[in-house]
């Protein structure tokens, strides 16, 4: 769903690093629906 690189590189607060998905409440990877 997502990918943002290593768990240690990631900057996306929506993504989760580990398991390329994004994190529990986040519908998108990025811009206003990642909260």
């Amino acid at each position: 769903e997502c990918d943002c690189g290593t768990p240690e590189n990631c900057q996306n607060e929506c993504c989760d690093a580990a398991t390329c998905k994004l994190k529990s409440g986040s519908q998108c990877g990025h811009g206003d629906c990642c909260e």
